[in-house]
């Protein structure tokens, strides 16, 4: 039994074939673990500075939605009212969101399986400030909204 290898046609882009999943699940493992195979995606394997901006971009892209979602709660009362703690799922599922991040960020096989690499304190810093802001301008409308609101019910 003499198997041939299937060659490559590199002259041209035209498409000539789509791979079903038929054919990916028909591929032979070879007695490899099926993270490995992840490591066989096209281009380099990178730990260098675009590696750490790009992990920094994800990070900082989670807390804008943490934070966005702190301040959709209500579309006047300030994030720093009391009432945003009386949510224990929200603060659960936004505590489950920061230790999946974090894993994400520095466990080996999530690292290969995300593309991402570690990151340092200070980093991590950058991306939670960096994300705040969302907060900090929402904040800010917010406090506009109610200095109007107020305004309108004194009578003058």
């Amino acid at each position: 039994m003499s198997a041939q290898a299937v060659t490559l046609e590199t002259s041209s882009t035209a498409l000539v074939g789509v791979v079903d999943t038929r054919t990916v699940k028909d591929l032979p493992m070879n007695g490899r673990d099926f993270r490995q195979m992840l490591k066989l995606a096209p281009g380099e394997e990178m730990h260098d500075a675009a590696s750490v901006a790009t992990t920094m971009a994800f990070v900082t892209f989670v807390f804008f939605q943490f934070f966005n979602i702190l301040n959709a709660r209500n579309d006047t009362t300030s994030v720093f009212h009391r009432s945003t703690l009386t949510n224990r799922w929200l603060w659960i599922a936004l505590g489950a969101v920061v230790l999946l991040q974090v894993g994400v960020t520095h466990v080996g096989f999530l690292q290969s399986l995300f593309d991402t690499t570690d990151i340092s304190v200070a980093q991590w810093a950058v991306c939670i400030a960096v994300a705040s802001s969302v907060l900090w301008a929402e904040e800010l409308r917010k406090f506009v909204v109610r200095t109007r609101l107020q305004r309108k019910e004194i009578p003058q």
